[in-house]
């Protein structure tokens, strides 16, 4: 099989030796290049997969198309596949079933499998009740024709996801998703990488360990190298891997400027987001303010902690003026505790929150309590830093992306969160009030 030309009893026998069979769920991620002998070669390699896996097996290939994100609207019958010319191909077959949630991950199927894969939605790409998922759930195997292991398996953003690695973030996306004619405004959320942390991500090295385990069968036909292997076995290999090391997919990552800029070394931070004030008084600082042309920019709630917090900006800096609105506030204690030292906290900017706090730990400061949660900004995740380990000096560290916290937290992390916010900040409250100097 060493040769440029092969035939199509090779092909089969690649498939035969690499164990897609009879009955089998197939993920196919597929690069066309080496059939450039063959004639038609998108039909015949669907006809071959689908006797290989005969009336009672399912293929499924990538329809993935990003210009959702871009403010395209997305048409589940006429929007194409940009993931190769099998795959468009596929999506152009009568009987074949394609996925709409999210839209730049939709997938399409033909098999026994079909009608019920294509029913599985979901806010995001590879979460609980995502088709990417439930073909992990039941055991569905990755194949993979003549394209490499970072090029072809998606699921590796699965794991990312999972686990939430520290150089992605939420990132929330609405748009028009047009159904069989029938147009509707839907809201989705994608695990995207923070340009800021300059991360190139690259699997092949990963895939190359996965391989070495004995995981993968492979085989060659002419200049066609297929390969194939359980996504079950995937994930419990290589989710370890990445719990281990989050940043398991980016190579270099000890040399990866996170975001720094000049006055702050090498460290995660962006810069001073703003300096936090305490004070019953806001109205008259407001009036004092605009005296000086200082204009309110924002303004936010946070009820658990019955405050509200106004934000002024000048050239070069922001101030936020934190009013404890409510007399049970526990930043009323502080200010009846501290009424001539009003200056309460610090706040840095990062590019993120998780790579942050790995930063500030291996520095030997310590997070507050090493919660994150949800600040008065829309898209802002804030956290403090024990001012145990700063000389007295509250830091609050801010993210701001562009997204609805609330939603974009996987669903135990909210459930975390609707469970210990109250707790939490009353940790922050009761540990700044016992820390912070008169």
């Amino acid at each position: 099989m060493a040769g440029l030309h092969f035939s199509e009893s090779q092909f089969r026998e690649c498939l035969d030796s690499v164990g897609i069979g009879r009955g089998d769920l197939v993920y196919v991620a597929a690069s066309m290049a080496s059939f450039t002998q063959w004639k038609k070669p998108e039909s015949r390699v669907v006809a071959i997969l689908e006797d290989v896996v005969g009336p009672s097996g399912t293929l499924v290939m990538p329809a993935f198309n990003f210009g959702f994100c871009q403010g395209e609207t997305f048409d589940i019958e006429r929007t194409p596949s940009c993931t190769g010319s099998l795959s468009e191909y596929f999506r152009s077959l009568p009987g074949v079933s394609r996925t709409s949630c999210p839209p730049w991950h939709s997938v399409c199927i033909r098999g026994s499998m079909a009608e019920d894969l294509s029913q599985f939605k979901s806010g995001s790409s590879f979460g609980t009740g995502s088709v990417l998922n439930e073909i992990v759930r039941r055991d569905g195997r990755h194949l993979s024709i003549g394209c490499s292991f970072h090029d072809g398996v998606v699921h590796m953003h699965a794991l990312e996801e999972k686990l939430e690695v520290p150089y992605r973030y939420w990132k929330r996306f609405e748009g028009e998703i047009k159904l069989h004619g029938e147009s509707a405004r839907n809201e989705f959320f994608m695990y995207v990488r923070n340009e800021k942390m300059n991360a190139r991500v690259d699997s092949a090295e990963t895939g190359r360990r996965f391989s070495e385990l004995g995981y993968v069968q492979s085989a060659t036909a002419g200049l066609c190298r297929v390969e194939s292997f359980r996504l079950q076995d995937l994930y419990q290999v290589v989710e370890e891997w990445m719990r281990l090391d989050p940043w398991l997919l980016v190579p270099g990552r000890d040399k990866i400027a996170h975001g720094g800029t000049a006055g702050f070394a090498d460290s995660p931070v962006m810069g001073i987001d703003h300096i936090g004030v305490v004070s019953r008084y806001s109205d008259r600082i407001s009036e004092i303010f605009s005296m000086l042309g200082l204009a309110l920019r924002e303004s936010g709630t946070v009820p658990d902690l019955g405050v509200r917090c106004d934000y002024y900006r000048s050239d070069n800096i922001r101030l936020e003026i934190v009013d404890p609105v409510s007399e049970d506030s526990r930043l009323s204690t502080y200010h009846q505790r501290h009424p001539a030292h009003p200056i309460h906290h610090i706040a840095l900017r990062v590019g993120n929150l998780g790579f942050a706090l790995e930063w500030f730990r291996r520095h030997g400061i310590q997070p507050l309590d090493g919660d994150i949660y949800r600040g008065p900004r829309s898209g802002e995740s804030v956290c403090f830093l024990s001012p145990v380990m700063t000389g007295g000096l509250l830091i609050e560290l801010v993210e701001i992306n562009d997204r609805d916290e609330a939603a974009c937290l996987t669903p135990v992390s909210r459930k975390d969160f609707d469970k210990n916010i109250k707790h939490k900040q009353k940790n922050i409250a009761d540990n700044v009030l016992e820390y912070c100097p008169a």
